[in-house]
């Protein structure tokens, strides 16, 4: 273990949006205010549990339907194992599918909706730790965590066969461990930080690219650390913990599939997603598109290869300039105007019946203007505080790269979703920086 490592110091030049305050004397009134987005955030997630108690179950719709018959397939040939180089390669990973197939029964929906809400309470805690290990104080890292909790769009995937909480749950226990080391804490925190997101892989794949990101965060902050002495040993000891137990989940999985001839990937759908995102603003439907894909052939990765060709000849025809700026009025649409799977399920007969419950359809316009609020205040707060200190700068430099992926990839509003508690944190470290700075102008102006 290393010692207690200390924070990098800021440049005095730069801002510090979240200093607090000289301390005085909270009211009543404020400690109620501090206090009351841990009783809402409780209050959400008991709804869930209710809900998921009382729902008797809406009918799949969408990619439901494949997740349910891949969980299945699964239960019926036994192939439930969570461990590491026993997962199916598939055009999905496979961890999501293989606890799908472990809560098939009589119960499933009410199941289903337990663990997720259990995914979501681990989502938002970890959100929590993640603003105040990063300076943000408890109220305001408690009032992004209740905003994270009560957002619609979000809530609707507990309750749905879609693996967005699970993923998200992992993606942020691993990265609050690895926020952990990088704002001073033990260099031990890596383990878990490399393991945990490894296994984040196993349900989406999407986090893939940003490995070597984390990583060289992970370099940089021993580099510092080491001060001249060893410098070549600490960085060499860091990233061996880090990528180590990152290895140490994925290795095993990446050699069973090489092994079964498939090379060294997770997944077959990653030239299909180009495809569907590119070609698609070449004016092809994506139901044109999806068809074609499925009906090429019954081998997965002649799928993936014929996929490949076809991405790559409209690529070449059309120029990459040119695909890439038809991309953005995509994207934009995606982010702004298109509707997200809880507000296409409101309007979806075979999922709720002819008429959804009410309460449900009270929650779609709130849900929109949460989305354009998250939205905002954390794009805002990406740009107002990347250059704080390196744990800020490597959470901005995720945001890009995300809005990268979504740029070639513009098709579902979910696929946003894991982007969702990091622009949660920004936005809650940007308006806590705009509140103290208001606070410093009162006292100024009063004395």
């Amino acid at each position: 273990m290393d010692n207690v490592l200390q924070p990098t110091p800021r440049p005095s030049s730069l801002p510090e949006p979240t200093d607090p305050a000289p301390s005085s004397p909270r009211s009543p009134l404020r400690r109620l205010f501090d206090a009351l987005p841990l009783g809402l955030a409780l209050l959400v997630l008991l709804g869930h549990v209710a809900w998921s108690q009382n729902e008797p179950g809406p009918k799949p719709w969408g990619d439901e339907g494949q997740y349910a018959q891949s969980a299945l397939r699964a239960r019926n040939a036994k192939d439930t194992s969570l461990v590491p180089g026993r997962l199916e390669f598939d055009h999905q990973p496979e961890l999501h599918v293989r606890l799908l197939a472990r809560l098939i029964g009589e119960d499933f929906f009410r199941d289903l909706g337990r663990w997720n809400t259990l995914a979501l309470l681990v989502l938002v805690l970890a959100t929590y730790a993640q603003a105040c290990l990063l300076g943000v104080g408890p109220a305001a890292a408690g009032w992004g965590m209740l905003t994270l909790a009560a957002f619609p769009w979000l809530g609707f995937h507990v309750h749905s066969l879609w693996p967005e909480v699970l993923h998200a749950a992992l993606f942020a226990v691993g990265l609050t461990c690895l926020i952990a080391y990088l704002t001073g804490r033990s260099i031990g925190w890596l383990v878990p930080a490399g393991f945990v997101l490894g296994y984040a892989l196993f349900v989406k794949a999407v986090l893939g690219p940003f490995v070597p990101l984390f990583a060289l965060a992970v370099a940089v902050r021993a580099w510092r650390n080491a001060d001249g002495d060893g410098t070549m040993s600490h960085i060499a000891g860091a990233l061996a913990l880090f990528v180590g137990s990152f290895a140490l989940v994925v290795g095993p999985q990446l050699e069973a599939n090489w092994r079964a001839g498939y090379g060294l990937r997770l997944a077959a759908n990653t030239w299909w997603n180009l495809e569907l995102g590119l070609t698609t603003s070449g004016g092809e439907a994506v139901g044109v598109v999806n068809n074609r894909y499925w009906a090429s052939s019954s081998d997965r990765l002649e799928r993936e290869r014929m996929a490949e060709e076809r991405t790559r000849a409209y690529l070449a025809k059309t120029g990459w300039g040119t695909a890439l700026v038809r991309q953005f009025p995509k994207l934009w649409k995606t982010l702004v105007s298109r509707d997200s799977s809880f507000e296409r399920s409101l309007d979806r007969m075979q999922r709720w019946g002819p008429t959804p419950p009410g309460w449900l359809r009270a929650q779609e316009l709130p849900g929109r203007l949460l989305w354009y609020a998250i939205l905002v205040s954390g794009l805002v707060g990406a740009v107002a505080l990347a250059r704080r200190d390196l744990p800020w700068t490597m959470l901005a430099l995720f945001v890009l790269g995300f809005l990268g992926i979504l740029l070639l990839v513009p098709l579902k509003v979910r696929f946003a979703l894991p982007l969702v508690p990091v622009l949660c944190v920004f936005g809650a470290g940007w308006i806590e920086g705009l509140m103290t700075r208001s606070e410093r102008r009162e006292r100024q102006l009063g004395t």
